[in-house]
């Protein structure tokens, strides 16, 4: 019978204090190694360098680069500057008289503006540090007799990624990964043998050693609420994703095969969201760090603006709204688009930006929020069409023309005002959508599988 029930908060610990001399005195028995791609040993200062060097004091002929070479390299003679670990992977090693095991990860570098405050990275290098925790996590799984694993913060020293967007990818991502785990095989997850992670924060000096530790408590703290509920965390808001996108365009597009138009086209898109960035502020403020609830406000969202023509319609109807008071019109109008193109400049960076992104993987959200934003974009040219033709149009004939303009060309509506503009944009939207409709339902069609 399933008894045993592991709490994901008692399993992560932040501790400040040297690597190799924790895990010795805490008798670890993983010890996670931020190394170069060869393996061979970092520079001083450096936690690799510090872990090469432990291992050395107690081995009497060779050196812990010696044994790594004989458990990777195998029989192949390769000199010392050979790739043995991609970024983003791991590669493990016996841990000698450190520990039993040494999970060697390469990180990525940081490819952030320098000069403004090293505030972004680009995502592909998120990414990559995202992947050195799944791997982790991976590899803690596929080795039963793990108990206890140190880890450092991946990126943070020598290849310079902002110390706290390092951090609170290292603690989202590994608390992500135990729920995930928790989530799809709690049984699995129970009698696994693993008890404790520990993040270990350390700097030679003493005040920043301790301003490191702070903040990583202080991220941990936010976290750990959220994480509590069992729900997932994210390590960035809305916004800083989207700097990260243009980050991303401007210094890996050309490797990419992006050039001139292609990459002229996703940098414009990029740059008018920018205006979008209230209702995203909207979003971060609401959703906060918590995954789940980011979620459930997007969806709320996408419902609101849906609403947003009723709600108009009802309030001209209580405060006499008629077609003299233009000023208040253009402002309504103004307000309209400005959703309207929210809705339609997202779904086509979605589309644009789909190999930098990560959309939803979710296929009948995905649709259902399709036909949601469909409505919506419909609804709101109705209502464009009703403010404008105040007493000559109803409202409910006003969404039917947003909706459906077809069935209406005979109902005498064409000599009111924008109908001919209206029409060409609906038409060109509704255009849109089925084919971006298309194109998903395209990339996500499955073979049947039929019972014999």
């Amino acid at each position: 019978m399933h008894t045993k029930d592991k709490d994901i908060l008692a399993m992560i610990n932040i501790v400040c204090e040297d690597i190799t001399k924790f895990v010795k005195r805490e008798n670890i028995d993983t010890i996670v190694n931020p190394a170069k791609p060869t393996l061979m040993g970092g520079d001083e200062p450096s936690v690799d360098y510090e872990i090469h060097k432990a291992i050395n004091q107690n081995l009497k002929k060779k050196k812990f680069k010696d044994k790594i070479r004989q458990e990777v390299d195998g029989k192949n003679k390769w000199g010392e500057d050979v790739i043995r670990c991609e970024r983003g992977k791991v590669v493990v090693t016996k841990g000698y008289s450190l520990c039993k095991t040494v999970f060697h990860v390469v990180g990525p570098k940081f490819d952030g503006d320098r000069k403004n405050n090293k505030i972004f990275c680009t995502s592909s290098c998120v990414q990559k540090l995202e992947a050195c925790y799944r791997e982790i996590i991976k590899e803690i799984k596929s080795r039963q007799g793990i108990e206890k694993v140190a880890i450092p913060i991946i990126g943070a020293g020598n290849y310079e990624i902002p110390y706290e967007v390092a951090v609170r990818v290292a603690l989202a991502t590994v608390a992500n990964e135990l729920v995930d785990w928790k989530n799809r095989d709690r049984e699995f997850f129970d009698f696994s043998a693993l008890k404790k992670i520990y993040f270990c924060i350390y700097h030679r000096g003493r005040d920043t050693r301790q301003v490191y530790y702070d903040k990583a408590t202080e991220i941990w703290n936010e976290y750990r609420k959220i994480i509590k509920c069992n729900n997932k965390v994210v390590y960035q808001t809305t916004t800083q994703a989207h700097f990260s996108y243009l980050l991303e365009i401007k210094e890996h597009d050309g490797e990419r095969g992006y050039f001139a138009v292609a990459r002229s086209i996703r940098l414009v898109l990029l740059v008018i969201r920018i205006l979008f960035i209230p209702v995203l502020l909207f979003k971060d403020i609401l959703g906060g760090y918590n995954w789940h609830k980011r979620r459930v406000v997007v969806e709320i969202t996408a419902l609101l603006k849906l609403g947003f023509p009723v709600i108009i319609y009802f309030g001209i109807r209580q405060n006499g709204l008629s077609v003299e008071c233009e000023r208040i019109i253009t402002i309504i109008t103004a307000g309209v688009i400005y959703l309207m193109l929210d809705t339609i400049t997202y779904l086509v960076l979605l589309i644009v930006l789909s190999d930098i992104q990560r959309p939803s993987a979710n296929v009948i959200r995905s649709m259902i929020f399709l036909l949601i934003n469909y409505l919506e974009v419909s609804f709101d040219i109705g209502a464009i069409f009703y403010i404008w033709n105040l007493g000559r149009i109803d409202f409910w004939t006003a969404i039917q023309f947003g909706i459906m303009p077809d069935f209406l060309s005979d109902s005498g509506i064409a000599d009111l005002v924008l109908y001919r503009p209206l029409l060409y944009v609906n038409n060109g939207i509704k255009f849109f959508f089925m084919t971006l409709a298309f194109g998903y339902f395209a990339n996500h069609l499955r073979q049947r599988e039929f019972l014999s």
